[in-house]
């Protein structure tokens, strides 16, 4: 059984902050909030008085009158966030080479541009389970 697909058209009201939702595939189905997260929980409500209880889980597309412009910008603000995440990950196998190799937490922290507390979280997160000085080997 596939799932129920709406789509929910959204536009301005003509109060500050309001906006007006209707599900174009049941146009008897409208309603408005204050802000697009009430409008959104009423829009759930509206299609459950009207369709029902299999409305309680379908899919809701929205339309929203977004310009072009914010869509570039929420692309560029992902790639970014990858590319932290990246950055993120380099950095504490920076950190977990210089422990290796004998710095010590402020010197590395130094070097990173990081405070010394950071690079003891990093550090505990790579060597848990490990404690200091143990060694496998005999």
């Amino acid at each position: 059984m596939s799932k129920q697909t709406y789509t929910v058209v959204f536009e301005r009201g003509d109060r500050p902050n309001q906006w007006l939702a209707t599900v174009r595939e049941v146009p008897e189905c409208h309603t408005f909030g204050r802000g697009l997260a009430q409008t959104r929980a009423r829009v759930r409500e509206a299609l459950v008085l009207w369709e029902g209880p299999k409305a309680e889980s379908a899919e809701i597309v929205e339309e929203l009158p977004v310009p072009a412009e914010v869509e570039k910008v929420k692309l560029g603000l992902a790639s970014l966030e990858a590319k932290l995440q990246d950055l993120l990950l380099v950095r504490e196998r920076m950190v977990t080479r210089l422990r290796n190799d004998d710095w010590s937490q402020r010197d590395i922290a130094e070097v990173l541009g990081v405070s010394h507390q950071r690079v003891g979280q990093v550090s505990r997160k790579k060597a848990k389970g490990r404690r200091r000085g143990y060694s496998a080997e005999p």
